[in-house]
């Protein structure tokens, strides 16, 4: 009864770590203070696609976080890499994956829901 305790104890923290504690190393980089050329910086638009259609980045590759594990060939591992959120959430979460499989993540750039008026 312990082990499974402590099992499901050790299965909570990893997911609130996943999602909740901010990756170390990635900074808020807004998009007019990205000063790299076009060629050095890939921005990766992890927002559904119904948000990323309202308020488009031209240059951004739109990987929803549940495409990432299927399309992450699709980002060029020898650049630089932004990710564009809605939220805390999702950069965390797609931040650790990329990192994982090797991309260099230098920052993010949060992009909230636009209002209806």
């Amino acid at each position: 009864m312990k082990l499974v305790i402590i099992a499901a104890l050790a299965m909570l923290f990893i997911f609130i770590y996943r999602r909740y504690v901010p990756v170390a190393g990635i900074g808020n980089m807004p998009l007019h203070s990205v000063s790299y050329k076009q060629e050095d910086i890939v921005f990766v638009d992890t927002r559904d696609f119904q948000l990323a259609c309202r308020d488009p980045i031209a240059c951004a590759h739109q990987l929803p976080i549940p495409y990432l594990r299927r399309y992450v060939h699709e980002i060029p591992s020898d650049k630089q890499v932004v990710i564009v959120a809605s939220d805390y959430e999702g950069k965390n979460i797609g931040a650790r994956f990329l990192k994982q499989k090797g991309i260099n993540v230098i920052g993010y750039l949060m992009r909230k829901e636009l209002r209806k008026e």
